[in-house]
């Protein structure tokens, strides 16, 4: 049997990690595991008849998925590692525990985190209504508003900027700070115990998943769970006492806890939540589960970029999921200015092309849906990947993700190629070609908007929509990546030499400018 890295923790004690390097479980059964989860775990609580055990589940169960999916990922792996002759080692207690070891039962990060707001909060607010709102009619938003704004991102801002109403910011977590003083209802005075138990039945009914594992996973999960869905409680019920919450709230993510909190009780109350997509990727794959239930059903208005990312988002059928707990809207706004129009001067007459490999983060042990690869086998393929295109006759950086853990104190990356870790935005310009391997995220998209080729390395993660895919199929060179018999992504390095090294210096932007601009 031989010891295999399971985290970053491990990778840091095992020169020769990468030598031992194997997964237990392949990238398409964790992805499917996943989305059963998913989708048994929207139809219970969109089920939920008692309304406010409704909205319980909705606010804590969202905030123990990154844990919960990551325990489920782990369980499947532990249960096959034996099949694969291999022992997974890591620092998490969870692994212990799920491999056998019951003195394990505790968990590497806290059940709930607590909320640290800024500082200078009063001016900060002012200076962030100031961000959409003219100065001569500032005094009356802030004394008098119509909305209240808990979030600001680009798109909320361009909206806010462009409106007669009067929306003023608050820090969502102001109100949380503000209903904790006090105690409320208990979990025993709502039934919380029993729809608990069923709730960590269905988390835990994962196809293949056998005894002991299972067992084991479900006691992890409850033993987190209880803990997260009681705070949720308490929070419901204070929330039902406030006096000063707005009738309409605007927001951005529907996964941060006080804003989610917010969100339902403005709803219950017959208000307005109009949120706000970030990022750029709604609608261009056919994930559902995730944004159902993270933004859709705590809305009551969605906004994306164009009415042409709204009717791609329709395409999903997300919104059908949830539609016995909340009809929501999807709504187009004319482009999202976090997308710019960039034009760069060719590149000089004998200049080797620059190269950007541009990677997503390294996550510790959470889990992200759909999901990403585990961390040893993702900084793997980095190092692999970067080895490969640095051969080639390009002149290569790397571009980590900023918040991306790694071993050490310098990412390992930087004894491939040389990392940037100046702001994407700053970069982009000094950039002929952009290698991408994840395409949810904002880096893509912007790249996609300049008139540079795209390389995307598609890792079989997330399987695009009809109207997405031609898009990004028009927009960038794709390069398929399969899997050995370890699990190890796998790219030909013909083909990856073919579209890095050739091919026109210039790509056609405007129909991806067309979506996500309105240009």
């Amino acid at each position: 049997m031989v010891k295999a890295p399971f985290d970053l923790a491990a990778v840091g004690k095992m020169p020769d990690w990468r030598d031992r390097l194997s997964w237990p479980v392949s990238h398409l059964e964790c992805c499917q595991a996943l989305a059963q989860q998913y989708r048994d775990l929207i139809s219970f609580i969109c089920n939920t008849e008692n309304d406010v055990l409704c909205d319980v589940l909705m606010l804590g169960v969202n905030a123990m998925m990154h844990s919960v999916r990551a325990l489920t990922e782990t369980a499947l792996a532990v249960q096959e590692q034996s099949e694969h002759g291999i022992y997974l080692t890591g620092d998490q207690p969870e692994l212990s525990y799920l491999q056998g070891d019951e003195s394990q039962l505790r968990f590497s990060v806290p059940s709930s985190q607590p909320f640290y707001g800024p500082n200078n909060r009063k001016l900060r607010r002012l200076v962030r209504t100031a961000s959409w709102t003219s100065w001569w009619r500032l005094p009356a938003t802030v004394l008098a508003p119509e909305a209240v704004a808990v979030s600001h991102n680009c798109l909320l801002r361009t909206v806010a900027g462009e409106t007669d109403q009067r929306i003023s910011f608050r820090h969502g977590d102001d109100w949380l700070y503000e209903i904790r003083k006090e105690s409320h209802e208990t979990e025993t005075e709502l039934g919380l115990e029993d729809i608990t138990q069923e709730l960590f039945d269905v988390l835990t009914d994962i196809k293949g998943l056998a005894e002991p594992w299972r067992g084991r996973l479900r006691t992890l999960i409850a033993a987190q769970g209880q803990k997260v869905l009681s705070t949720a409680v308490r929070d419901i019920a204070a929330l039902r006492d406030l006096k000063d919450l707005p009738h309409e709230l605007w927001a951005g993510t529907g996964g941060y806890y006080p804003v989610r909190a917010l969100s339902l009780e403005v709803l219950r109350r017959g208000g307005r939540v109009r949120r706000f997509d970030h990022g750029g990727g709604s609608g261009f794959s056919e994930e559902r589960y995730n944004s159902a239930f993270a933004e859709y059903v705590v809305s009551s208005e969605y906004i994306v970029e164009t009415p042409h990312v709204a009717r791609m988002v329709d395409e999903t059928m997300a919104t059908q999921l949830i539609k016995k707990v909340r009809q929501v809207k999807i709504t187009g706004h004319h482009g999202d200015p976090t997308f710019p129009v960039p034009q760069y001067p060719p590149r000089p007459a004998g200049r080797r092309r620059r190269v950007a490999y541009v990677t997503t983060a390294l996550i510790g042990f959470r889990q992200v849906y759909p999901p990403v690869l585990p961390d040893p086998v993702y900084l793997d393929w980095q190092l692999r990947l970067a080895a490969d295109l640095s051969a080639l006759p390009v002149d290569l950086v790397c571009r980590p993700h900023p918040e991306s853990l790694y071993p050490g104190n310098r990412h390992p990356l930087a004894d491939v190629a040389p990392v940037c870790k100046e702001p994407f935005s700053s970069m982009m310009r000094e950039i002929d070609l952009f290698v991408f391997d994840f395409h949810s995220t904002t880096t893509f998209f912007k790249a996609m908007c300049t008139d540079r080729p795209v390389v995307f390395l598609d890792m079989g993660r997330i399987t695009l929509s009809k109207t997405g895919e031609a898009l990004i199929e028009q927009r960038c060179r794709i390069v398929p990546v399969t899997y050995d018999h370890k699990n190890l992504p796998q790219v030909d390095p013909d083909v990856l030499a073919a579209v890095v090294t050739g091919g026109p210096e210039k790509a056609d932007p405007v129909p991806i400018r067309r979506v996500l601009t309105g240009e």
